[in-house]
């Protein structure tokens, strides 16, 4: 459509020019007629291209359009074969030649540019390329049908040579879609991929800032934090661990029942096991020497992590309660004392 977009002039002022040339062979009146007939059929053609370029086309209704353009390619040219009739002269070879070889003309050019549709390239040139092949045997003379004869391997070949050339456009077309498909398709895999990336960077961030958070409220925190693995060894020791007296470095590797008494052992050992059986977390109290040989009083909280797959072990936290042993053993001497004093 795009191709023939200059056709509702073109064709009426080159039917003008020709008409302007050559020798009628019928009344001038005749010929205006036929003149303005071409042009209504242009102007029809005009509106019916702006009704094209306007439309929504849908896939279903591609047929009906190649149809309807067709028809009209075939009026328009049918009636471009007025020429013959009234401009033909039995003693105006020149003239005869003339016409004949602009609608030679004519299927040459119309065979190159509407070569992307079947229905539009027969519609185009088989009736002009019909009628110059009919006229020329119809005269019986050897020039004219040597030029019949002759059109009609030639018309073989352009019809041929369009066959070619519309399939390397629909190949042509073909590639840029595939084309275009995959590069709309390593976008969204580039989109995709830079999303994952960005979420992934989010997610590592996030996961440092709480790293970052977990070690600043640990090793920042009063409490002593150890970590062990199922079989009670240490893992991990907070620096808080200083405080008690002990090097949180040597922590490390070493089993966290050694601190304790056989008794103390036992029970904790056995508060743990307890703690396997439902419950998660025990705190108790325990008398602990300190590397400079006092007893100190360590209030234990044991969380049992074991089914936790980060962790597989428990986590202690350990809390100087000496201080607040000493004052309640002072209370409970004073108490004793004034009580003594109370009963004489």
């Amino acid at each position: 459509m795009h191709s023939y977009r200059a056709l509702p002039v073109f064709f009426p002022v080159v039917t003008a020019a020709l008409a302007l040339t050559f020798e009628p062979a019928v009344p001038a009146w005749v010929v205006v007629g036929w003149w303005l007939i071409i042009v209504a059929i242009h102007v029809e053609y005009h509106f019916y291209q702006h009704r094209y370029f306007d439309a929504v086309i849908a896939p279903d209704d591609v047929n009906s359009w190649i149809k309807a353009t067709a028809a009209r390619y075939w009026l328009m040219n049918i009636v471009w074969l007025g020429l013959f009739p009234l401009f033909w002269n039995s003693g105006g070879d020149i003239q005869n030649f003339a016409i004949l070889m602009v609608f030679v003309v004519h299927v040459v050019m119309a065979s190159q540019t509407a070569f992307h549709l079947t229905p539009i390239t027969i519609s185009v040139t088989l009736p002009i390329m019909a009628g110059v092949i009919g006229m020329c045997i119809s005269t019986f003379e050897t020039a004219y049908l040597a030029l019949g004869i002759g059109c009609t391997p030639t018309y073989l070949y352009l019809m041929r040579l369009a066959q070619h050339q519309r399939k390397a456009a629909v190949e042509t077309l073909d590639l840029r879609l595939r084309n275009a498909d995959l590069i709309r398709d390593l976008g969204q895999a580039r989109d995709v991929s830079e999303e994952a990336r960005r979420q992934a960077e989010e997610a590592n961030d996030q996961l440092k800032r709480r790293e970052h958070h977990f070690r600043a409220l640990v090793e920042n925190a009063f409490d002593v934090v150890l970590v062990t693995d199922e079989k009670a060894i240490i893992q991990y020791a907070s620096p808080a661990a200083a405080k008690l007296g002990l090097e949180p470095g040597a922590l490390i590797g070493m089993n966290s029942l050694e601190f304790l008494t056989d008794r103390q052992r036992n029970e904790v050992l056995g508060l743990a096991s307890s703690s396997e059986s439902g419950a998660t977390t025990s705190t108790y109290e325990l008398v602990v020497p300190d590397y400079n040989g006092k007893p100190l009083w360590i209030e234990a909280t044991l969380t049992n992590l074991l089914n936790d797959e980060n962790v597989r072990g428990y986590v202690i936290n350990l809390r100087d309660i000496t201080q607040r042993k000493r004052a309640e053993t002072e209370q409970r001497s004073q108490f004793q004392v004034l009580q003594a004093l109370a009963t004489g």
